[in-house]
This record gives structure tokens, sequence and C-alpha cells, in this order.
């Protein structure tokens, strides 16, 4: 049986952690007629045993020195600082040293300020809202615990972490509950970071050696670049010169051509019809085979048949002959209507084939003669165009009957290819124009990597071996095929590294168009050191280069040596263990 135990909350004054658990356990209070509850006193004696476990068992605050990691955090006279908290941090420093020394810490500065005794630093138990009275346990939400690490370099963890049975801290410093669960292996792990950040240092200032000695060309490169596009222009301005020539000596030359070619038809022309007149003296053609050949001639032997039927007619006229009732001759723009009259003209004269054909025969003789003053002027037209073509050198008089190229097709090639350097020499100078507003980083150094590419060792994917080729401000390619084009570069705040992007390679079977995005790193010399493709057809990689091996860069990997050697050497704790 319990015995009942009565007292009156204002008869007592308990200190400490009991006084906290019973104010907790009060909260369970009894009703007011009662004398006091059992139940509030059982309750505060229960939290108070806890609290005596916690503070005076492992509690980094408690004063048991049976164990060199517990030390006590409370106490005025120590010259340590809480366990857990931020000590890389010269502020949070100052603030618990200033706590340590007046013995009181303030918190909550952001909400309300909250003064709480020294010795509750680290009692397991939350006091302050920011947590700052809890770097060392789990107690508090708020805030992270510090692995100090000597040896390596420091961490922070989530306070949930502290005391799991799971070491997230090289040095052990997490699970001080449990001191022999985590063996420290900073050393260890110090050790072989310390080799990676030696490594690293002296293959930056490898690099930023062979930097330094391609920086001396750079300028030289950009003075080449300009150099030749001021070249490009004269030559363009000369391009220019020969194509306005050449279209002008084409233009004349198709002119020329085309008079030439109307003397040849004309030529043909009066030919034909001297021929039709022989036939027709000789009686081997007849009328209407006359009038059929002009009807199938074209609209010119429509005309030529017209004006001889009309001169005819005049002629008879003239004669005062011939049979009465005789066509009048149609207009001179008649076309197909030109052939019936002269035929209906013939069916009316009173005279026999014979005879027509003779009459027509006497009047082809005479318009021969015509026809021969028609040739020599043809004749002389093409003469004229020889001469002219002779006088420029363009007429090839020794070349074989009917393989003369006509003149103008020749100058038409010329102006072809001219005009096609043209083009050729104004899309140099753009590509030049461009690589001069290329951003080329610190010192333009990128400047020494335009017309080199860098490759990959052979990657094998799907049973098949590639190799990836990435050339700075120009192109991507997977063996022969294109992962894009360059399309913009850009650069870490710091420096330290450019990421470049090639797009609109070859399209992706059922996808988009393959691309590459290309990190450009610090390096000793230029290789490629990994390729991916994160998403279908689109590729990443990583590229060293000494070019990214600036100065800064450099300086920071070598302090970084500096403070890790530094740091792995044995010195005195200004923490808790």
């Amino acid at each position: 049986m319990l015995t009942r135990v009565c007292m009156s909350s204002s008869s007592h004054s308990f200190s400490g952690r009991f006084q906290r658990g019973f104010q907790l356990g009060s909260r369970f209070h009894c009703s007011s007629r009662q004398r006091c509850g059992c139940v509030s006193l059982l309750f505060g004696l229960l939290v108070f045993s806890l609290f005596s476990v916690i503070s005076f068992g492992s509690s980094p605050g408690a004063e048991d020195l049976s164990h060199p990691s517990h030390v006590s955090a409370s106490s005025p006279a120590s010259s340590q600082l809480p366990r857990g908290m931020d000590s890389s941090s010269p502020s949070i420093s100052a603030l618990y040293d200033a706590a340590r020394k007046s013995d009181k810490l303030s918190c909550d500065e952001h909400v309300s300020v909250k003064t709480i005794p020294y010795s509750r630093i680290n009692d397991d138990f939350c006091d302050c809202l920011d947590g700052s009275d809890e770097p060392g346990t789990s107690a508090c939400t708020k805030g992270t615990f510090f692995c100090r690490n000597r040896g390596y370099h420091s961490a922070k963890i989530f306070k949930s972490r502290v005391n799991d049975l799971v070491c997230d801290c090289c040095d052990g410093s997490d699970e001080w509950q449990h001191p022999t669960l985590c063996p420290n292996t900073c050393a260890e792990a110090g050790a072989s970071f310390r080799k990676e950040v030696a490594d690293k240092a002296a293959r930056y200032a490898a690099g930023n050696a062979a930097r330094l000695g391609a920086l001396a060309s750079v300028l030289q490169t950009k003075n080449g670049w300009k150099a030749e596009i001021s070249t490009i222009q004269t030559q363009e301005a000369e391009k220019h010169k020969i194509v306005a020539d050449l279209r002008a000596r084409k233009e004349a030359a198709e002119k020329v051509e085309a008079e030439a070619e109307a003397a040849r038809k004309l030529q043909d022309e009066s030919a034909a019809l001297r021929r039709a007149a022989e036939k027709m003296a000789n009686e081997d053609m007849s009328a209407d085979q006359y009038l059929k050949w002009c009807e199938e001639g074209g609209e010119e032997r429509k005309q030529h048949c017209l004006a001889e039927a009309e001169a005819a007619a005049e002629e008879k006229q003239e004669q005062g002959g011939g049979a009465t009732g005789a066509a009048t001759p149609p207009p001179a723009d008649a076309t197909t209507e030109t052939t019936a009259a002269v035929a209906q003209e013939t069916e009316q004269r009173e005279e026999t084939e014979a005879e027509r054909g003779q009459r027509i025969a006497r009047q082809w003789t005479r318009s021969s003669e015509a026809a021969g003053d028609a040739d020599a002027a043809a004749a002389a037209v093409e003469d004229e165009g020889d001469k002219l073509l002779r006088e420029n050198g363009e007429l090839d008089e020794n070349a074989p009957a009917g393989e003369q190229q006509k003149e103008s097709v020749r100058l038409n090639t010329e102006l072809t290819t001219a005009e096609r350097d043209v083009q050729s020499l104004h899309d140099k100078k753009e590509q030049l124009n461009k690589k001069l507003e290329y951003n080329y980083g610190e010192d333009d150094a990128l400047v020494s990597m335009v017309g080199r590419c860098v490759e990959s060792d052979a990657q094998t994917k799907g049973g098949a071996s590639y190799k990836y080729r990435v050339c700075p401000f120009d192109r991507s390619e997977q063996d022969s095929l294109s992962l894009g084009k360059f399309a913009e570069v850009s650069y870490a705040e710091d420096g330290a590294s450019a990421t470049m992007k090639f797009t609109g390679g070859a399209k992706c079977w059922n996808g988009p168009e393959r691309s590459m995005t290309a990190t450009l790193v610090c390096g000793s010399t230029d290789r490629m050191t990994s390729v991916d493709e994160p998403s279908v057809c689109e590729y990443t990689s990583v590229v060293e280069t000494p070019m990214m091996c600036t100065n800064s860069l450099v300086a920071r990997a070598k302090e970084e040596h500096e403070e890790l050697e530094k740091s792995a050497k044995p010195e005195h704790s200004d923490e808790l263990k």
C-alpha cells in the first residue's frame, strides 16, 4: 500500500531538477478540495529520478570524471566549450565563452531574450526555442551538431542523429553516450583526403604552369584573326569587282548571241523559202502542198507567204490580167486566216496548175534575191558578234565546228564560281568575327582551345563502343555522329569551371535532337574524365584542361592543403570530447 504523502506546494521549495520535475508533475494536479494529489507527487519524483540519471549519469553537463568524455559543461572554472557547438565560428565561440564566464546564457534573441544558467547547457532538456542550450544533445530539434573531426574536415549533422547508435562523425563525437561504439577514424580518412588534396594542388599547379605558357600566344592568336579578317575584306572587294565584270560581259554576250540567233533563224527561213520556190518551179510541189507548207511553218512563214501572195496580186493588177473577182490580200496581222485567203485567191484564178506553179516560182525567184540580202544581213550581224567576242578574247576560233561553247554559258560558269567564292569569304569572315566576340574566360585563356578537340577513351554502351569528342567553341561528336554545334558558354562565379552547351545535333530516333553539355575544370592535361547520358540523347561530360587552372584556383587549393596539414597536427582540445 502506497503511503500518501501530503504537502503544500507553498510549504516546501524544491531546487534544481526536482523542482522542475515537480512543476511538470503539478500539471497533473488533483481537485482543489484535495489536500494534495498523490499523482502529482509521484510524477514529480519520477521526473526527478529521470533527470538525476541523465544529469548525474551520462549528461555532458555532469561532473562525472570517471570518463574523459564526461566533463562538466556548467563549471565556470572550465576552459572548455560545450560539446557540439561550432568551434569553427568565432561568433559562436565568443557567445559560449562569455556565457561560461558569466555563468549565464542568453538565447531566443529573435523572439524574446531568455537567460538560463550555464549549467543547463547540454542537460538534455530544451530550454531555448533556438536550441542553443543543447548543441551536443538531441533534446532540441533546431540547430545542428558540429563534428570537429580533427585531422579531417569538420561536418554538421542533424541533432536527431546524436546518440542514435550510428557513427556519423569520424571522431565518434556524435555517439558520446556509447564511447566504444565509434572509433576515431579521422586520422586515416584525413590522411587519404590530404593526399587527394595534395595531388589536386600539384595537378592544379602543373596546369597553371601550362596555362601561363599558353597565355603568351593568346593575344597573338586574336591579332591573327583580326589580320585574317582584314585580308578577307580585301579579297572580298576584289571578288566583287570580278563578279560585276563577269556579269556585264555575260549580259553583253547574251545580247550578241540573241541577235546572232535571230539572224540565223532568218537565214534558215530564207533558205527554206528558196528551196520551196525551187520545188514549185520544178513542179515538185503543188500549190496545195505549198499552202500546207505555209500553214505548218509557224507565224513567220505565214507572214512571208502572205507577203508573197500580196506581191503576186499587185503584179497581176499591174499587168492588167488575171481572173476577175480576185481576192483582196488579207491584212498584215492575219494569222491562220492568211493561208485560207491565199488558198481562196488561188482557186479563183483562171490558170492551170502549171501556170500557177510557174508564177509562184518567178515570185520566189525574185524573193530569193531579197532573201539573199537577208542572209547577208544575218551574216553581217553574226560576223559583228564574232568580232566583238574576238576582241574580248572570248572566241575560241581553233575549236572544232559545232563544239564552240556559247560564250554566255562559259561566262555564267565563271560568274557562278566567283559568286560562290564571295559567299565563302563572307562566311569565313563571319566565323572569325564570332570568334572575336566569344567569352573565353579569365585572361582569354580558352582561346588556346579553339581549333582543338578533347576525346574520351572508348565508352561501352549496349554492347557497342563509342568515343566522344568535344571541340570547344565548335562542335561535339559521338564517333562521326553530331552531338551538336557550339551554342553558348557560361562560367562559375568562382571561376572554377566553365559550362559549354552544344545543340542541334543529329536527331535521335523517336526523340529530340542530340545535345552535349560539357563542364570544363582544371587539370594538368586536356582529357575527358567522364561521359554520361542522364536523359535520352542528352549527354554530359567533364573535361579537364590546364586553361581552367587560374591563379586564384591554385591559391585556394594550396591553402586548403596547408590548412589540412595544420589541422592534422595534435593540439590541445578547446571543446568537450
